[in-house]
């Protein structure tokens, strides 16, 4: 292996794998395209069913999901991938208008609350603290 093998192999084992659950593709896609400019990878999916049919489930290093979905609410996926996911991958909750009782069980759950309209610094920004 030459030197720009190595340092491409280097360059891939840095990117982290983001994945990004909303039903709303117009959200999806702003998401992906403002994550993949800070050179993010990103799997996106329109729901957890989605991801899930996947055999198996794509590694990722954090999990970015709308709260809102038809089958399934968000920190009930959180759950559902943690359990089955060793060590527990971090994640971002996108939502708007969240109740205390939402804020309380995303709190306990170590899942922080990005509030919709997005701001894309602050979701990047969590997304650093959480994966780098």
């Amino acid at each position: 292996m030459n030197l720009a093998q190595a340092h491409s192999l280097m360059v891939e084992a840095a990117v982290r794998t983001l994945v990004v659950i909303d039903d709303d593709s117009a959200v999806r896609n702003a998401l992906q395209f403002a994550l993949e400019l800070e050179g993010y990878k990103v799997a996106p999916f329109a729901s957890p069913l989605e991801l899930l049919a996947r055999a198996p489930v794509p590694a990722f290093d954090c999990l970015i999901v709308d709260q809102r979905l038809p089958a399934i609410n968000g920190l009930d996926v959180v759950d559902l991938l943690r359990r089955n996911s060793r060590p527990p991958r971090p994640a971002i909750l996108i939502t708007s208008n969240p109740s205390n009782a939402l804020r309380a069980r995303a709190a306990a759950a170590g899942v922080p609350i990005v509030e919709k309209p997005l701001q894309s610094d602050e979701l990047i920004r969590i997304v650093r603290r959480m994966v780098g």
